[in-house]
């Protein structure tokens, strides 16, 4: 009879906790405010670092790269939004014909995908820029290749950095980008476009 009642409490505490985490997640804002403070700092490129080599996002990258490498395997290459420069380096690791930069807003994480390309040993094939997805700091139709992992649902205008990626890319050229649904999308698979 004890056993029961303890059955009965823990079940309905779980389903108070699930309520009330649905009620939270329904209340969210619907309006998205991206803040390059969310992404800048030392404290945030520390974070980031730390996820950046959980076994998960470690299957992330070996998808994204194995996936990408096989649409083109040389010419020049750019990650929007490459953090700590992971997948940057596994693409030059996968693709010996190809030279990757890493794009990004933090100073911080360019700083680290340096360091990380560096003890990689792939410092000669990959380099690593300041820039905004908005304003794709590369010459119209220069990329051979275009990756994205994570860093749509950052992205305040996806349509105009889909622009943009079209207008660095050269006739052939191919884009990849990854992401969890944004908000508002009644699916619960990543995105790929």
């Amino acid at each position: 009879m004890m056993r029961h009642k303890w059955k009965f409490l823990f079940g309905g505490l779980a389903g108070a906790l699930v309520a009330a985490g649905w009620w939270l997640y329904s209340r969210r804002p619907r309006e998205r405010i991206p803040s390059r403070e969310s992404v800048d700092g030392p404290g945030a490129a520390r974070a980031y670092e730390w996820v950046a080599v959980l076994p998960s996002m470690r299957l992330l990258r070996w998808f994204v790269a194995h996936r990408a490498v096989g649409m083109t395997g040389r010419g020049e290459a750019a990650d929007l939004g490459c953090g700590p420069g992971y997948l940057v380096i596994e693409l030059a690791r996968r693709s010996p014909g190809l030279h990757v930069t890493g794009i990004d807003l933090s100073d911080e994480m360019l700083a680290q995908g340096q360091d990380n390309a560096r003890r990689a040993g792939v410092v000669y094939r990959v380099s690593f820029r300041r820039g905004d997805a908005r304003q794709i700091p590369f010459p119209d139709a220069s990329l051979d290749l275009v990756v994205s992992t994570l860093s749509l649902h950052h992205w305040s205008d996806p349509i105009a950095v889909l622009d943009e990626i079209a207008r660095v890319l050269r006739p052939g050229g191919s884009f990849l980008v990854f992401d969890l649904p944004r908000a508002g999308c009644c699916c619960g698979s990543p995105l790929t476009l």
